[in-house]
């Protein structure tokens, strides 16, 4: 076992996972320690650090026991010893003071038909995988609308809505969406504009095909030296370096490979300064190189810096 990465913030499983080693374990009952990964993730979809995280759980609530190199289990499968680990992670994570700080104190919320609704946006970088974690394990709930997590558990939304000056109301929602919407708008005229530009001695014209298709997987089709169609689409940012991928948008890249790019575009006071980097063929240099941060439903972050 891995005893430096088997504390509770390294637990990356889901609610259902983790029952499903609970269950296979108590039904197992006896499983040599060389082979423990090997019997677990033969059936389940397990990382060796989360079964770490479980075998050290067990063996400190005297549910598993080390002898002659053989673990031992000797439970029942029941809710207790689910929401005793949900406790135990909860507070693991918020004994953290930065950690509770990013997360409670200075996360923005708003309160709509009786539902606590916190933006992962207003979350710093580093912090938000705690988020993604308390969404696995039922402590939260992803929202219809991109970013927001209905909180479900009592214990947080009380301490959410013990700081009222904190809330970000609806109305202030709707306005950065707003301008996150425009923000987009003002990318792809920048980048338009300069692809015209590039194209102006020759007989081509870029196409902006965002506004007559939401659903194509890019914003622009230009053209690159060789007259060859390419594929083009435009993130912007201002400070936080990084951008949202959807679902659509990674299929398509993947079928277009080479002739798909993603423009990123630098905001400086709300206004596009430069195109900070281009980026061809993402699937391979993003998803296949696993270079993002954290997935949310099926949409990925990806960082910049």
């Amino acid at each position: 076992m891995n005893t430096q990465k088997n504390n509770l913030l390294n637990f990356t499983s889901n609610l259902i996972t983790f029952k499903d080693v609970l269950n296979f374990l108590s039904k197992k009952q006896t499983v040599l320690q060389k082979d423990i990964y090997k019997a677990i993730q033969t059936l389940i979809d397990v990382s060796d650090i989360d079964i770490d995280i479980i075998i050290k759980y067990l063996i400190e609530k005297k549910k598993c026991f080390l002898k002659n190199n053989y673990f031992e289990f000797k439970y029942d499968v029941n809710d207790f010893l689910v929401s005793d680990f949900k406790k135990q992670l909860l507070i693991e994570i918020f004994s953290i003071e930065e950690i509770k700080k990013s997360l409670l104190n200075q996360s923005k919320f708003f309160v709509e038909n009786d539902k606590v609704i916190i933006n992962l946006n207003s979350i710093d970088l580093k912090f938000r995988k705690y988020i993604i974690l308390l969404q696995k394990l039922n402590f939260l709930k992803v929202s219809d609308e991109e970013n927001l997590f209905e909180v479900i558990d009592y214990t947080i939304a009380k301490e959410l809505l013990n700081r009222p000056l904190k809330k970000l109301s609806l109305e202030q929602f709707k306005k950065i969406q707003k301008q996150k919407e425009l923000m987009g708008e003002l990318a792809e005229e920048f980048v338009l504009n300069l692809e015209t530009k590039k194209l102006e001695n020759t007989n081509k014209y870029p196409k902006q095909i965002s506004h007559v298709d939401v659903t194509a997987g890019y914003d622009i089709v230009s053209y690159n030296k060789n007259s060859e169609e390419i594929y083009i689409e435009v993130k912007g940012f201002q400070n936080n370096y990084s951008f949202h991928w959807s679902e659509n948008e990674i299929s398509v890249s993947k079928d277009l490979s080479d002739k798909y790019y993603i423009y990123c575009v630098r905001f400086e006071n709300n206004k596009p300064l430069k195109i900070y980097t281009k980026i061809q063929n993402p699937y391979e240099k993003i998803i296949e190189a696993g270079k993002f941060e954290y997935k949310i439903k099926k949409d990925f972050l990806v960082k910049l810096q």
